[in-house]
């Protein structure tokens, strides 16, 4: 009998090994960037020769943490029958780090081909996801894409090469050329150490009148007095409203979409709430740095759009020492501002204090200026693809890392060993009794 639970007892060490073995060493599930994508968006275009033959394709913004590219993929457009190379690009080197080949894809549907040796995306680096195309070939769109990413990376511009090989670029948020896509994972995410409990950017808001009759981003630039980490997004629920809207945060220094700093939000509970939307990883916001907080809204003429709050909609800081409104704000061909503690939308975040120490910057400030009824843009049709969500910590302490804990089947190991060894004792105290 003593043999017998000696045998148990081994047997629950090695059950435990093997438990213990993957803690930590699983990747993150690999993921496409591209959460929703859109046609027929009027950006502040830069114009290809008409003869035109090369690569042609969008800015990639890496965030806070470093990403593992797997594959590439180009949307397959009405009447392709080409097969198209496909390629990532250093923008500071201007170095070729992948390419692959595309072809016989389904119309509307994005065809991908796996990297040969998967490659690392540095965080914080910016980088050209580019096509091979042709003007008198496959057609493939006309700088009139929004693309929203709301994992690791964001897309923010156009580019392609000149005859001599050099990239033309011009930043634009969300901005793109053609349907391109990655498939990556990302191993880490960052984490910050917080000094407060999560807080709402705006403690109310006043509203007055409310429509939805522009097509672009709106809502409000707010200056962050002291460094913060952003964990959800929210927008206004009013009455009817059914369209998924991208609510993003745009740096006002550089007009590029946050990495990270996008959320899907469709509908809500109550109308007159906010509707969050965790981030699906916590996202740091510079000290005294101006930032637009826009919601992507939509108007056709004929069609049912969505309302939101008229720019007479008051906000009131939750904390002017950390937050203060500086009015509204829209994109056309560029971003204007309005000033006082006003906005468009209705739309909120929520933060924390982070313990990093801000660095100095400073932004300028646009002309003031109201959008017009006649300031929209032709709609186009908006296909929302995947969209991963994510639990966040929202406590004092350190956010975007879980705290640690042990997985079940560790759990179970310890508990089986724990009473394999009890009951060894307990033979053994009888044995010689």
């Amino acid at each position: 009998m003593k043999k017998q639970w000696c045998a148990m007892l081994l047997s629950a060490w090695i059950l435990l090994s093997l438990c213990v073995l993957p803690v930590g060493a699983a990747d993150q599930e690999e993921r496409n960037m591209i959460s929703m994508f859109e046609t027929g968006c009027i950006r502040d275009q830069i114009t290809i020769p008409a003869d035109f033959y090369g690569y042609i394709g969008n800015i990639i913004t890496v965030g806070k943490a470093d990403v593992t590219v797997t594959a590439m993929g180009r949307l397959w457009y009405e009447g392709n029958a080409e097969a198209h190379s496909l390629k990532l690009v250093e923008a500071e080197s201007g170095s070729e780090l992948a390419s692959v080949t595309v072809s016989e894809g389904t119309e509307g549907e994005f065809r991908y081909a796996e990297l040969a040796t998967p490659v690392t995306l540095k965080a914080d680096g910016t980088y050209y996801l580019l096509s091979e195309e042709d003007i008198f070939g496959d057609y493939f769109g006309d700088a009139d894409c929004g693309i929203y990413c709301t994992g690791a990376m964001a897309v923010n511009g156009y580019v392609y090469t000149e005859a001599d090989g050099r990239y033309e670029t011009k930043v634009v948020p969300g901005g793109g050329y053609l349907g391109l896509d990655l498939k990556y994972r990302c191993d880490t995410q960052p984490s910050y150490d917080t000094v407060s409990e999560e807080t709402p950017a705006f403690s109310s808001i006043s509203p007055i009148s409310k429509r939805n009759n522009f097509n672009s981003y709106v809502g409000a630039a707010i200056y962050i007095q002291k460094p913060i980490v952003v964990t959800e997004l929210a927008r206004v629920y009013l009455e009817g409203n059914t369209q998924t809207h991208a609510v993003m945060l745009i740096d006002a220094e550089t007009y590029e979409i946050v990495p990270g700093a996008v959320a899907l939000i469709q509908g809500g509970e109550t109308i007159g709430d906010f509707q969050y939307v965790k981030l699906e990883a916590p996202v740091l916001l510079e000290g005294e740095r101006l930032y637009y907080l826009v919601s992507r809204e939509y108007y056709k003429e004929g069609t049912a759009t969505d309302f939101w709050y008229e720019g007479d909609c008051a906000h009131t800081p939750s904390d002017r020492e950390v937050i203060t409104g500086c009015g509204t704000v829209f994109y056309i061909s560029d971003f204007s501002m309005g000033a006082g503690e006003f906005a468009f939308v209705g739309l909120n975040l929520r933060y924390m204090l982070a313990e990093e120490e801000p660095d100095p910057g400073q932004s300028s400030v646009p002309e003031s200026a109201e959008p017009t009824q006649s300031d929209t843009e032709e709609e186009g049709t908006t296909a929302p693809g995947q969209t991963v969500s994510s639990e966040v910590t929202s406590a004092v302490g350190t956010i975007g890392k879980e705290e640690d804990s042990l997985p079940i089947p560790l759990l179970i190991g310890i508990g089986v060993v724990a009473a394999a060894a009890v009951v060894c004792v307990i033979l053994i105290v009888r044995k010689r009794k």
